[in-house]
Formats: C-alpha cells, structure tokens, sequence
C-alpha cells in the first residue's frame, strides 16, 4: 500500500514517501524515506523486513537444499551529496541448513564511505555467541581483518553443490594490508574441528585434520596435510599456493598421493540423493602445476583389487516408450514476445575457456567388480569383473575424454524377459569388454556378451535325448541406445547345432528365447513337453527372487541358487531335478566356497529319489590382481548320451597371462612390460576393426553405385 502524506503530515514527521507490504504469516515490508534532521540536504532510508519464513524462498527460487527459519531483517541508509553511511541489522529464528540447526544467528553490520575512504564492520553471532568479527577500512590502501571463533562450517553449505556438504568447526585469523585487494599481502591461520566433507551421491567422507593451515606472505604451504576417507590410510597433500603475484591468479604447485585409501565403503543406500555403495579402494599420485587460470593436471591413479561397487543408473537405457511431453511444449505468446524483446537487447558475453589441461592414467585391477543397476528395479542388473588401462584426458575447452578398455574376464547379466514375470540369469564370456576412443568417460562402447546353459529333452528322428544348449545374450551399442539380442547354440550335438545355423537370425532369437521361457527347442524336426518345462521356468524364478529377498540383508556376500529341471531320461521316462547351490565369500572376495545339492524324482527306481551332495569348490585369490588363484573342487558333469554323469574331483592352479607372442608366455612379466603387451594388442585389434569397417563401407558403396 502506497501512501502520500499531505503537506502538514509531512512537515511533522519529515516523512516524504511509505511502502507498507504485508504477506501471510505475519510477514511485513517496511520502506520510508524522510529528509535528514541535522542537514538541509540528504535523505534517510529505513527498510524492516519481519517474519519472512526461508522455507518459501526456497521453494519459490527452486533451490535444491533445505533452510528454513523466519527472518527479520532492519537496513537504515543515511544518504548525502558527499557521504553515505548505513546499518544492517539481521536475525534469523529457529535456523536450520541441512541437519545444521541454530535457535538465533544474528549480523550486525556497519558502512561509513566519504570521498575515497570506506569503512565497514561486522559481527556474527549464533546464540548470542560471537563467531567472527569483521573490521575493514578502504582509503589509498586496503586494511582488512577478521577474527574467527568456532564458526559452523555448514553455512558455507548455502553457495556449494547440493550433493558437497561440510561439516564441523573453524577457527583463526586473516588480515590484508596492500594498496589494493590483487596485491594486498595476506597472512592467515586456520584450524579446522571435528570437521569433514560428506560427498552425499556416493556417502564418502573426506576427513579434514586438526593441523594449522597458515598463509605467511602470501604462500600457503601444505607439508605432509592428511585427509582421511573411510580407512586409516590418508591421502596427503604436499606443496604450496602461492599468492605474491596475484591473490586472483595464485601459482599452485601441490601433488596428491596415497596408497590403498578406501575412498568408499558403505553398505546400502543410506542417503537419498545416493547412486553409489560399496567398496573402492584406490592409490594415486597426482600432479597439480600452473596458475589458477591455466592449471595442469597429471598423473596415475589405480583401482585396486577389493573393489566392489553398485552403482544405480538414473536413465533406463532400455526405455523406449516415447517422451510426448518433450516433443510438445505449450507456451504464451504474449510471454515470449517479451523474451525475445529482452533478448535482442542482451549483450554477447566472451565466456573465456577455464584452461585446465589434464592427463590422468587409470590402472584399473583385473579383479574389480561393479555391479550396474537399471532405475526402478534391482531385477535387471549387470555384475562385470574385470579391468584394464585407461586414459583421462581434457583440453582447455574443458571437454573430457577417455581412451582405452576395459577387459571383462567373468560377471553376470540377470534380464527379466519381457512381458513374462521371470528373470533369467546370464554369464558373461571372457571376449567381453567396454571401451573408450576419445568418447566422453559417461558415454563408453558397450560390448558384453553372456550364455546360460539350458539341459532338455529333444526328439525327433533319431529319438529322445538330452541335449545341452548355450543361449546367448549379447548387448552392444552405448548406455544412450542399447541394443540387445538373443541367439543359441548346442555345441555337444551336431545334428541340433546344424539346424540351429541353418536357421536366420529372427528364427534363432525365437528359439533361444523359447529355451529361456519354458526349457523347450522348438526347431523343425523336434517337439518337447512345452507345458512342463514353461512351468518349471516361472517357479523357478519365483523361487529365487523370494530367496533373494528373504536372505538377501542378512547374509551378504552370499548368492543362493535354486532350480528345478524336468525332461526325459535315457530310459525313456520323465524325470525331475531339484537343486540348490550356495555361495559365500570371505576376506574382501578373495576366499570363495561353493556347496550345492540335489533331489532326483522319477528316474531309475534303483537308484532310489538320487539325493546327493553336489559340487563343492573352494576358491582363493593368490594375487589381488586376480592372475593367479588355486581351486579345489568336486562335481558332477554331464559327459555324453553313453557316458552319462561322471563324478570329477580335482585341484587347479590358474595363471592368466596376455601376450601377442608365444615366447611372452614364457618370461616373467613385468607390469610395465605387461601394460605394453596389453597396448599392442588393443592396436592390433583395433586395426582389424578400422580395416574390417573400412570393407565394410566399400562393400556398401559398390551396393549404392549399381544401383
């Protein structure tokens, strides 16, 4: 409400002008203006803002995290031709930042400015306890300090990321003294308090130390500074920023190492901004020269063996239903006739290019695990294990890319098949991987092929038998557009497995699907029991699912299979198979044993119901790079239709060696060596794909020219 006093309202009061807002919630806007008392010329300004609630700023400006709190704000300005000074008064009840909570956090400041000089004060309180006191006085010279008690590091909270949080306490000291801000000379303490970082997205905490940071003359020097994550080993920070030239353009020169620093180790998804848990253990040493504005950062970084991360998409890339409401947008004309009047009248802006350059290598262990969850569903997920080189680089544009591959040696695709309520679960084949040429770290080439072996019953011309046979999973393409697609084999019968080729690719993907859903080969000249083997399929994935829940928080690391089986027997009747496999792991996934049974029903009334204790295995991890392991095992394995099951018992030793030449194999290896091994193979093969493609497009163009 806008009122004009008369003339003799006017000269009573001095008031010349008065806003007066008011808003729900008690909330009230205050602003008036009257002539000064004690000069002819110059006004006042007094502005009081009371009961203002932050939640609703928050909302209203859309900002990601939480505050909250009513604030009262008083600002009186006195305004002459030759001077201005002014008061700030503000309160804030009930505060609240994130988890930080405050009953009252009070500023008071003053700003005195005549001719060149300026002096301004401040003082911070939070529940009447001073924090930091502020005093500054700007003439031909610039004189600043700042005492600092114990302030809450949450409020810097207000101007990070949403997903960066500090936590604990600071205190110390900082003055300036120059004849301006870009070459004042800066000397500082500070020393930090129960204080961490929370990086909310993948829960890791970056523990800072209780040491005195100090800024002598403008250098800050980092000796032997350890930041602590989620073990006892630290990364530590060495070198020095220095500021004698330009406190704006510092020179840095600071290097960061460590070795064996677990970086995550988080259980569950605990935080619900959270994408990332589990375990990843890492050694760096990393180089950080330059300028501010033109920084260059270089060295090596390792993923070590014990990495066990889940990591949760938040885009399905296998989503394919259209998107109608970014195709269509309905808009005001009215509205963007003003848009685009104010956007003719905007000025270019030259946004400069930051300059930072960068060149990290990333040796990533042959045993590290990583499992990728699509959104919404922990039912199709992909389990990789493996490793390999890869390159980071960035040019002063600030686009980030990354070369190399990634070799996949073992994991599993489990894919719930669609419209059908069951999933099925794949393992990966060792030829898989996932690579990068110069593409953006989050957009990799994805090549990962998996087989599950499927054991039924086929007859036809020559009679019932059992058949094994290999479906396949093969998913290619990028995270943006993956493409998935199923195929089968029966490499122990050539008469199936020639029929299998024979087919066209639609017609093997329809056979291998079949195989999945209902445990029956449908090929020209064969039938099977559909009906049985489609049942024993959706038990079976309902078995497991529950399993899966049921023992899923208590026992982890702990994968239970079950299973049931029905087909025909060589003597010609019909018989079923219940089974069960379970699998635990120890000592960060290096020790691993397997036990599994099953119950027989229906066979040979001989051999009674068949009941028998399975395959056992026990597992172990010589080296953490998972090259070398030793395995125990005992178990059955289907021979042929003569011999039938056999009973295997044994002990094995791996080694798993790369090499483009037989007489490698032969010398030990070292690991520079072994990573030049591993370069020219990728060359090699990356060459037979440049020269295989290169046909590929001479053969299209040929096509395209005789037409």
């Amino acid at each position: 409400l806008m009122q004009y006093r008369d003339a003799k309202e006017e000269q009573k009061t001095n008031s010349s002008a008065k806003v007066l807002m008011t808003g729900p919630g008690g909330m009230t806007l205050d602003i008036y203006t009257r002539k000064a008392k004690n000069r002819e010329i110059g006004n006042q300004m007094l502005v009081r803002l009371q009961n203002l609630d932050l939640n609703n700023v928050s909302n209203a400006i859309k900002w990601d995290g939480s505050i909250g709190g009513k604030l009262n704000m008083t600002a009186m300005a006195d305004l002459y031709p030759d001077s201005l000074g002014g008061q700030l008064r503000a309160g804030i009840k009930t505060f609240h930042l994130g988890e930080y909570k405050a009953d009252t956090l009070a500023y008071d400041g003053r700003v005195q400015m005549a001719h060149s000089r300026r002096d301004m004060t401040g003082l911070l309180t939070i529940d009447d306890i001073i924090k930091m006191q502020l005093t500054a006085a700007l003439a031909d010279t610039v004189n600043l300090k700042a005492d600092i008690t114990e302030l809450p590091l949450p409020l810097a909270n207000l101007f990070l990321p949403s997903n960066i949080n500090l936590a604990g306490t600071t205190s110390g000291q900082l003055s300036l003294r120059g004849k301006n801000f870009d070459t004042a000379r800066m000397n500082a303490h500070l020393s930090m308090h129960d204080s961490h970082v929370n990086i909310s997205d993948m829960d890791a905490i970056l523990k800072l130390p209780s040491d005195t940071m100090r800024v002598l003359n403008n250098r800050l020097t980092f000796q032997n500074y350890q930041l602590y994550c989620a073990n006892k080993n630290p990364l530590t920070l060495r070198g020095s920023v220095d500021m004698r030239k330009s406190l704006s353009d510092p020179l840095i020169d600071l290097r960061i190492s460590g070795d064996n620093v677990r970086i995550i180790d988080s259980q569950r998804l605990r935080l619900k901004d959270q994408y990332i848990y589990g375990r990843l253990p890492i050694s760096t040493d990393i180089r950080v020269k330059g300028k501010a504005s033109k920084l260059d950062v270089n060295g090596k970084l390792q993923v070590l063996s014990g990495t066990n991360l889940n990591y949760y998409l938040q885009d399905d890339p296998l989503q394919t239903t259209s998107k109608v409401d970014q195709l269509v947008e309905f808009v005001s004309f009215r509205q963007m006739d003003r848009e685009l009047a104010h956007a003719d009248k905007m000025p270019l802006v030259d946004v400069a290019d930051e300059g930072l350059t960068m060149e990290l290598k990333i040796d990533i262990d042959k045993d590290v695990k990583v499992n990728a969850y699509l959104p919404g569903t922990d039912n199709n997920h992909v389990t990789i294990v493996g490793g390999g080189p890869l390159l980071m680089q960035s040019a002063a544009d600030g686009m980030i890319t990354m070369s190399g591959v990634y070799d996949v040696t073992s994991g599993s695709v489990d894919y719930k098949l669609p419209i059908l309520p069951m999933t099925k679960k794949f393992n990966i084949l060792n030829s898989s991987m996932v690579s990068w040429n110069g593409n953006p770290p989050g957009a990799p080439t994805i090549n990962l092929q998996a087989s599950e072996n499927v054991r039924t019953s086929v007859e036809d011309a020559q009679g019932s038998r059992l058949v094994n046979f290999v479906v396949t999973i093969n998913i290619t393409g990028t995270l943006d557009a993956l493409d998935i697609s199923f195929t089968c084999s029966a490499p122990d019968d050539g008469t199936i497995n020639s029929e299998i080729e024979s087919m066209t690719e639609e017609e093997r993907s329809k056979a291998a699907l079949m195989l999945l859903v209902a445990q029956t080969y449908l090929g020209p000249a064969s039938s099977s029991g559909m009906g049985i083997g489609a049942a024993n399929a959706a038990l079976n994935s309902v078995l497991n699912r529950q399993m899966d829940q049921i023992l899923g928080s208590s026992l982890k690391n702990t994968d239970v299979d079950l299973g049931i089986d029905t087909y025909s027997s060589e003597t010609g009747g019909a018989r079923t198979d219940y089974s069960i496999k379970v699998s635990q792991r120890f000592f960060n996934d290096r020790f691993r044993a397997t036990i599994g049974g099953r119950v027989s029903s229906g066979g040979d009334p001989s051999m009674g119901n068949g009941a028998r204790l399975g395959d056992m295995s026990l597992e172990w991890l010589i080296k953490k790079d998972g090259t070398h392991y030793l395995k125990l095992y005992r178990r059955y394995n289907y021979e042929s239709v003569f011999e039938g099951e056999i009973l295997e018992t044994g002990i094995g030793y791996a080694q798993e060696r790369s090499a483009y030449k037989f007489k490698h194999l032969l010398i030990p290896t070292s690991k520079s060596r072994q990573a030049r091994i591993m370069s020219s193979i990728r060359e090699m093969q990356r060459a037979e794909e440049e020269a295989e493609a290169k046909n590929i497009e001479e053969v299209e163009d040929e096509k395209v020219t005789e037409e």
